[in-house]
């Protein structure tokens, strides 16, 4: 007899606490037993390299930071950096500093609370543009600052745009030294969570759904996932496995999974959101 309660794997990052989750609580308002694991994890790339930069560079007049991962690279940089290191540095406390975002911001300004004696922190009134919401706000702001900026040191991930270099290079000319300081990729945990999830949960004749949030994540958890769900309509290859059905979170999503994982997708919401992912699975369970 299969669970009349059933039950969703949400492949993505929970929001803390939960009760700020709004998939996890959309999803228990309506019944569901909803369940997030992380499949991506950020990891630092390239420190000692932006610490030599912190001592070396001498021909920026500007950093531009997307994002607090950037942050958190430019912090273990200033940790790197000895007493001993001679600098020959561009003058860091002095010069703009631009990111996008409030997040981004206050994660800047709070290097002056952990570093509060260093050369390599900027003043809090050097850090502009915490209004840009985007890459491009962001490049627009650059662009309309007097003067604009020659050259940038500019902190990226492995999966930026070229949106912002773009921009600033044809229409302003702006010359970006950039450095990638953080890449994302699979989660070492995601194993070990997935089997501590289905551990709490033993009952094979439960009703299982799985949300798949983006291709590449989608990619790195299928062999894992595989070994554990047989995904409907095909029947499980063995006694361990479950059944699921699977919804994605929308069209790119849906095409990955149907076209190179071979899976079918019962449900993709016109819309990303919390909302239209449980109507739309609601709509498919009937």
């Amino acid at each position: 007899m299969t669970s009349f309660t059933p039950h969703i794997l949400l492949l993505r990052e929970p929001s803390t606490p939960p009760s700020a989750d709004k998939y996890e609580q959309t999803f228990l308002s309506a019944g569901f037993k909803p369940v997030s694991i992380p499949v991506l994890e950020t990891v630092l790339t390239n420190v000692d390299h932006l610490r030599d930069v912190l001592l070396r560079q001498t021909d920026v007049d500007g950093v531009i930071l997307t994002s607090s991962r950037s942050c958190e690279a430019w912090d273990a940089a200033i940790e790197l950096v000895s007493t001993n290191d001679v600098s020959t540095t561009t003058d860091w406390i002095s010069i703009p500093f631009y990111v996008v975002g409030k997040s981004t911001s206050s994660a800047l300004s709070q290097l002056s609370s952990s570093h509060p004696d260093s050369l390599y922190v900027p003043n809090p009134s050097n850090i502009l543009g915490s209004d840009a919401g985007n890459a491009e706000e962001l490049a627009r702001f650059i662009l309309q600052r007097d003067p604009i900026p020659k050259k940038c040191l500019y902190l990226t991930g492995d999966k930026n745009r070229d949106t912002l270099p773009k921009i600033l290079g044809e229409e302003g000319g702006i010359e970006l030294h950039s450095l990638q300081v953080y890449r994302t990729q699979g989660s070492s945990d995601f194993p070990k969570a997935l089997n501590r999830v289905l551990a709490e949960h033993p009952d094979p004749s439960t009703e299982w759904w799985t949300t798949f949030f983006a291709p590449s994540s989608s990619e790195f958890v299928l062999p894992t996932l595989t070994q554990h769900f047989a995904f409907l309509p095909f029947a499980p290859a063995s006694p361990s496995q479950r059944n699921s059905r699977v919804a994605a979170i929308g069209p790119t999503t849906q095409a990955f999974l149907e076209t190179t994982a071979n899976i079918h997708v019962d449900a993709v919401p016109s819309k990303p959101t919390p909302e239209e992912l449980l109507r739309t699975i609601q709509k498919s369970m009937k």
